[in-house]
């Protein structure tokens, strides 16, 4: 069997890729229909033969729910442009942005490596020609991620060389990150043994259902407005309110759709929300989880938003981070 060529440079934010033909991909994928470890989904054939610039390059991620631990990943990229939109799989609306390994990509300018006629059946590869071919299920980037990965130890020096380079962080940002994480892991844990002062419970706060539909402009309330939302563990109603997500108060987005159903990363099981949205442009770039490379969107309940009447133009300066 012939092997695909690798990139022959590592790629980069801003290069031109183009999506290889899905009988070219089909040849890097075991019986699993994965690449070390990493599925190839249903959802991501309609992108095959288009062409997106990278996005940023992933080395390190963390996977919700598990644990806390960063791991390491080796060839996979972020591309702008594509999103998953759950069809086969439950019709998860967590719109998460496909992770690509490299090998199932080449620059947009070079020529094809195989002759067509050539890609079906090679060696002891299962021949993939279509999706019905490709295994649907549970199975999901999001929950396989421990096994396409391997643990990044806290002293291991390339994590730190890899915030440099991706530019994740100004250099501000990266201090306070550094000494807010020896604070958690060392100081907060020694304050809370000695102090252990139970949380104090919040009174029960009315839970607003604004009904909101795509495209509808909201404004993400103030920071003292959220907190009262938020009981003792920083949820509300089950939805915990990410750090990151503090910068958005006070600024206006659009409603990208709402998001009634997902599928747990943990366990890879289709769970309900209400009064749920994703805001146009809100995602979490990981400056607030050890510099995770993973660039996801994240829940908003609208108890933490208020329609915009009459629309107003939206806040500019809330766009996605690359």
């Amino acid at each position: 069997m012939k092997m695909l060529k690798r990139p022959k440079k590592e790629l980069r934010s801003g290069d031109l890729v183009t999506v290889r033909a899905f009988p070219e991909i089909a040849l890097t994928l075991d019986g699993s229909g994965t690449l070390n470890g990493m599925p190839f989904l249903p959802e991501m054939l309609k992108y095959c033969g288009q062409t997106f610039p990278v996005w940023r390059r992933v080395n390190k991620l963390m996977q919700e729910g598990v644990d806390s631990g960063m791991r390491r990943i080796r060839e996979l990229v972020l591309l702008e442009g594509p999103t998953c939109d759950g069809r086969s799989h439950g019709d998860c609306r967590r719109a998460c942005f496909p992770l690509w390994k490299t090998a199932w990509l080449k620059p947009a300018d070079e020529k094809p490596e195989i002759r067509p006629d050539r890609l079906r059946g090679a060696g002891n590869k299962r021949s993939y020609e279509s999706e019905a071919n490709l295994p649907i299920g549970r199975t999901c980037q999001v929950t396989e991620l421990r096994k396409a990965t391997a643990p990044l130890l806290l002293w291991d020096p390339r994590r730190y060389y890899w915030d440099i380079t991706s530019r994740t962080y100004k250099t501000g940002e990266y201090l306070s990150c550094i000494l807010g994480g020896i604070y958690r892991k060392t100081l907060k844990r020694i304050i809370v043994k000695v102090v252990r002062k139970k949380p104090t419970a919040k009174p029960s706060i009315p839970i607003e259902n604004l009904n909101l539909q795509p495209g509808e402009l909201v404004e993400v309330k103030a920071a003292d407005e959220i907190h009262a939302s938020l009981d003792e563990h920083g949820k509300t109603r089950g939805l915990y309110f990410m750090p990151e997500m503090w910068e958005y108060c006070g600024r206006r987005l659009r409603v990208l759709h709402p998001i009634e159903r997902m599928m747990s990363e943990k366990t890879g099981e289709i769970r309900n929300l209400n009064q749920s949205v994703i805001l146009e442009g809100a995602i979490c770039t990981g400056k607030a989880h050890s510099g995770c490379q993973r660039i996801c969107y994240v829940f908003w309940k609208d108890t933490w938003l208020r329609r915009v009447d009459p629309p107003e133009r939206e806040d500019p300066d809330c766009r996605p981070a690359h």
